[in-house]
Formats: C-alpha cells, structure tokens, sequence
C-alpha cells in the first residue's frame, strides 16, 4: 500500500460507479460482529479506539487535515439505539444474556502474552535453522 496512489473518496467513487456500492459509515463496520468489536468491545474493554489509527492514516497520506480528524472524533462511536440492536444481535448468535455480555465487556483484559501459544517456536526455529544451511 505504500507504493500506490489509494485515495479513498476516489475508490469509493469507482466501486460505486463499478458495482452500486454504497458506503456504511466508517471503517470497518460492515457487519454487526465488527461493528461491536469496534465501537463497544475495543474501546470499553481495552479503551482503544480504533479511529485514532484510521484517522491518522488519512492525515498522513494527505486526505484529511489534523482538524478534521479532531472534529470526527469529537462525534460519539456509534448510537445508542443502534448498539442496543447490535449487542441484542451478538447475545443471541452467541447463546448468552445481556447480562452475560456485559460481564465479558467488564471483565480485565488479557493480552495474548497471558496465553501459552509460543510452544511451537523452538521446533520453528529448528527448522527455520535446517532450511538456512
């Protein structure tokens, strides 16, 4: 991505005119599973919001100004009444109360490095080791 001319506002122009796209929103909420994760889970949970990163990306490559930005995140993450559907929507896909999902959302946070999933690494480095020679 860093040796093309990507233009947002130009890409959605030509998908629009290519295939009737029309754009949701923001980024990343094309269905309600990312939706929750960006606009509830991340920023209640982890207090990451993710519009920080996105925003930035735009102001760097010259399609936003810094102020403009700042205005955007002035706004709130979602509605209230539409997160209500959404978090009705994930509670009966995952078979749990509302209640349930609050308590999830409450709970601390782990970060991955609280998981024991680096068992595989020695026998990777092994072999990354055999391929080398």
């Amino acid at each position: 991505m860093n040796y093309i001319d990507y233009n947002r506002d130009r890409a959605f122009k030509e998908l629009e005119e290519f295939c009737g796209f029309e754009y949701y929103g923001r980024k990343h909420l094309e269905n309600y599973l990312t939706a929750f994760a960006q606009l509830y889970w991340f920023p209640k949970k982890f207090n990451v919001d993710k519009r920080t990163s996105h925003l930035s990306s735009m102001i760097v490559s010259g399609q936003m100004t810094r102020e403009q930005a700042l205005e955007e995140l002035a706004q709130p993450l979602y509605d209230e009444a539409y997160m209500e559907k959404v978090k009705q929507l994930i509670c009966q896909k995952l078979v749990m109360s509302p209640e349930e999902l609050e308590a999830l959302v409450a709970a601390p946070g782990k970060q991955h490095t609280e998981y024991k999933t680096e068992f595989l690494m020695p026998a990777l480095k092994k072999v990354c080791h055999i391929f080398k020679k």
